[in-house]
């Protein structure tokens, strides 16, 4: 995968979005999803003009950024579920939790965040679909999750984000992207006006995810072919 693939991958993804005629091209962020890639991709991505990335696993991302040169140009996002005890190194690493799905979770983050003195740019986890296979808060239990969390100092929510179920029809997805918009906008109604981003959509939706508001789209196999590869 050379830089020159990545930035022609790229140039069409973002063709792609310029035809539905919204904002997210001057406001939207896209991650590069290097989940099972190597450093390489991240430069190649990096090169690409894609400085926002997304690693799934604390152990994964801190093997490719301890040796990456230019760690300091990129924000570095946590996208995979992220175990208790491995909240310490992630404090320490990420610049952004997107998958915080509990409370106690978010105490914990809290704790370690205090410890270095750092601000921890969060966002909250929805099981939008309601998959049990999926992971994060419940639609019902979002507004009084993000009322007692937002009250722990070292911890900033700066948005929402989702995983949906496999294999929704178009239809079904934007009525749940909408219901992710629509908890972000009573969340912000409610005074909580760092809670801007909303991280939906990947590879196989993100246009969907667009129309219905996302800020934050993670692309991983239309930018770096499937992985391992």
């Amino acid at each position: 995968m050379t830089p020159q693939t990545v930035k022609k991958n790229l140039q069409e993804i973002l063709r792609n979005i310029k035809d539905l005629n919204t904002t997210f091209l001057d406001k939207g962020t896209i991650i590069g999803v290097t989940k099972n890639h190597t450093q390489d991709h991240i430069k190649a991505a990096q090169l690409a003009g894609i400085t926002n990335i997304g690693e799934s696993r604390v152990q994964e991302a801190e093997k490719k950024i301890k040796k990456f040169q230019h760690k300091n140009l990129i924000t570095l996002h946590l996208i995979g579920h992220l175990q208790t005890n491995k909240t310490k190194k992630a404090v320490s690493l990420f610049d952004i939790i997107q998958t915080v799905d509990s409370q106690k979770l978010a105490e914990k983050i809290n704790k370690e965040a205090k410890k270095i003195n750092k601000k921890q740019k969060i966002f909250l986890q929805i099981n939008i679909s309601k998959d049990p296979q999926k992971r994060g808060l419940l639609e019902q239990e979002v507004l009084f999750a993000n009322q007692n969390i937002q009250k722990l100092s070292n911890i900033e929510i700066s948005g929402l984000m989702t995983i949906t179920a496999n294999h929704l029809n178009e239809y079904e997805l934007r009525k749940c992207y909408e219901k992710m918009r629509k908890i972000r906008n009573t969340i912000q109604s409610e005074g909580l006006y760092s809670c801007v981003s909303l991280s939906m959509g990947m590879s196989n939706d993100y246009l969907y995810a667009i129309k219905e508001g996302a800020t934050h789209i993670r692309i991983g196999t239309l930018l770096f072919g499937e992985r391992g590869q």
